[in-house]
């Protein structure tokens, strides 16, 4: 399956998250890197440790997510977006999902598909692509065509994915009048037997043409 998550990948996430829950429930103790609340600053440590055994590089970070590349089963470029919290970190991946797969197609075209999702919000996985402010005048355009709004769209969040320009960062929504079904793609789940706590994975299937 296309940017599936390896299973050191996947367990490494499983690690982290385990990590922050554990000091959230310790209250008092738990240290934030920054205002917003941010992973405790000893999980994403150790985050970032387990991604590089794992094989896989940091390729950006923002407020809420940190963002990892990884190779895919049949060596496809991937990036996989992980929750830096339990609170904004993984509203901004659900709002992403949620938006994806409300949007018309004509509108998600413009959108770098979401391949895979864990259901509490901790990490999604897309095609990687290259940020390029080049792409940003005509995301605009074409968005402005098929009635949508992308908050938040600046040079850093849109980029080329086969040679098309895509918004590849949308966490904070997308609006407008005429750009949502009137009944949202459905999601197909896939769940494991694993450990217990381990986030289930799920598939969002791609529509129309396969790419």
């Amino acid at each position: 399956m296309v940017c599936e998550l390896p299973p050191r990948v996947l367990e490494a996430i499983k690690r982290y998250q385990t990590c922050y829950e554990t000091e959230t429930v310790t209250g008092e103790k738990r240290q934030r890197s920054s205002a917003y609340g941010h992973g405790e600053e000893e999980c994403e440590t150790t985050l970032r440790q387990d991604m590089k055994r794992s094989h896989t590089s940091e390729a950006g970070r923002g407020v809420h997510r940190r963002t990892f590349a990884f190779k895919g089963r049949g060596g496809e470029d991937c990036v996989v977006k992980v929750a830096r919290s339990p609170d904004e970190g993984t509203e901004a991946n659900r709002s992403e999902v949620d938006d994806y797969r409300q949007l018309k197609k004509k509108v998600r075209d413009n959108f770098v598909p979401i391949l895979h999702s864990d259901p509490q919000g901790w990490w999604i996985t897309e095609p990687e692509v290259e940020t390029d402010g080049d792409a940003l005048s005509e995301v605009r355009r074409n968005l402005r065509k098929v009635g949508a709004e992308c908050q938040d769209l600046h040079d850093a969040n849109v980029g080329y994915w086969k040679r098309k320009p895509v918004v590849i960062d949308w966490g904070f929504g997308v609006s407008g009048a005429r750009c949502r079904l009137k009944r949202p793609i459905p999601i197909d789940v896939v769940r494991r037997r694993p450990p217990r706590r381990s986030p289930a994975q799920m598939t969002i299937p791609m529509f129309g043409r396969r790419r």
